[in-house]
């Protein structure tokens, strides 16, 4: 009889299932919005090369997953880059120095037919949808009539009301239209006989459901220039010396502080590019955003997204996700300039090199208070905003 033990974990937008059965362990990870499913399945003899020797077997790769996920310990990091990579990271310190040791997996994508996956991800977009809809209505009637919003008056929430009956309205009918779409789609394969159809096509008219209206728009704005400074009434500004009316930054005692955030925040919707000049550059910086959750830390680049010129990584939490998409070399020269493409609506950021595509990762943006900044670990680099 076989000894099966089965878990449900959310980690980010994702849903994780581990299920262990006798010496099996079967990673199963789900993409609701993207109707996306991805997974890989291990026994013993397979799991010390997979994981770079952190666990040996089965049973303390499913114990130690298991903690990760319901953050049991600190030090443990995992994440998932939505695309089949699951990365793992332990950290530890031996006196002053911090050891790492991590390992990914990359999980294998469950091929669905285009027609299936099409409802699957209309399902659980208008699920999402009408979540926050049902959400909205709670605050604005919520049970027994007393209304858990006072400051809101009688006018405003009927102009709200309004809203969200325009915005339903819009749901059903978009609806009613991908519907006709998909039916003429099926029928024109069932007639070809054939399992050919255009999945780019389907998923792009999928697309008009993101609803509503303002947020089409504000997808496809043009990316606009994020004008900004080099904050000098920062509390870590005493490890810099500030020139050019604080375009640029000279890295002066890295042993003060060797991470300088910019004068602003990301907006709140929209697309922006920030881009900075490598001056003099004696090893390698890093350029990334950091939330307000995580200001008061001392060293930024443990946390939220940071790209590191040297090798052209991408690190989520200190986590490294995906590979650079180029040679090393190329990534941080004096001269070159570095550019962060931020798509708040879409959470994509894209990381650019002399205006050539170097890396990306998708990432969760709406909700918080995100500040950009740049860092460096050598005295004397220097960096321009332009």
């Amino acid at each position: 009889m076989e000894d099966q033990t089965q878990d449900f974990y959310t980690l980010d937008q994702y849903e994780v299932k581990l299920t262990k059965i006798d010496d099996r362990l079967l990673i199963e990870i789900e993409a609701p919005l993207a109707a996306k499913s991805f997974s890989i399945e291990f026994t013993s003899p397979m799991i010390p090369q997979a994981t770079n020797d952190i666990f040996p077997d089965v049973s303390t790769m499913y114990q130690g997953l298991q903690d990760a996920l319901l953050k049991t310990h600190p030090e443990v990091s995992i994440y998932f880059d939505g695309y089949g990579g699951l990365a793992y990271q332990v950290s530890f310190s031996v006196g002053v120095i911090k050891k790492e040791h991590k390992f990914t997996l990359d999980l294998i994508e469950k091929k669905l037919d285009p027609l299936l996956r099409l409802e699957k991800k209309m399902e659980n977009k208008l699920a999402q949808i009408m979540k926050k809809v049902s959400e909205i209505e709670k605050q604005i009637q919520p049970e027994g009539g007393l209304t858990q919003t006072p400051e809101i008056n009688q006018t405003g929430k009927e102009e709200i009301l309004k809203i969200i009956e325009r915005l339903e309205g819009r749901i059903f009918e978009k609806l009613d239209n991908m519907e006709k779409r998909v039916t003429a789609l099926e029928e024109q394969k069932t007639g070809n006989n054939s399992s050919d159809i255009d999945v780019n096509k389907i998923l792009n008219a999928l697309s008009r459901l993101e609803i509503p209206k303002e947020t089409q728009e504000s997808s496809k704005a043009v990316t606009q220039d994020f004008k900004v400074l080099f904050d000098s009434s920062s509390s870590k500004a005493s490890g810099f010396a500030f020139s050019n009316g604080n375009k640029t930054v000279e890295f002066a005692d890295p042993n003060l502080h060797f991470e300088i955030p910019f004068n602003k925040e990301l907006p709140k919707t929209g697309k922006i590019v920030l881009s900075v000049k490598l001056e003099v550059i004696p090893n390698s910086i890093w350029i990334g955003i950091i939330s307000e959750e995580h200001l008061s830390k001392a060293c930024w680049y443990e946390f939220d997204i940071n790209y590191l010129t040297a090798g052209g990584i991408v690190f989520n939490n200190a986590v490294a996700t995906m590979p650079a998409k180029e040679a090393s070399s190329g990534f941080g020269k004096a001269g070159d300039v570095v550019s962060m493409v931020v798509d708040i609506d879409e959470g994509l950021i894209v990381f650019q090199v002399n205006g050539s595509e170097v890396n990306l990762i998708k990432v969760e943006l709406q909700g918080k208070m995100f500040i950009p900044y740049c860092g460096a670990f050598e005295k004397g680099c220097k960096i321009t905003v332009i």
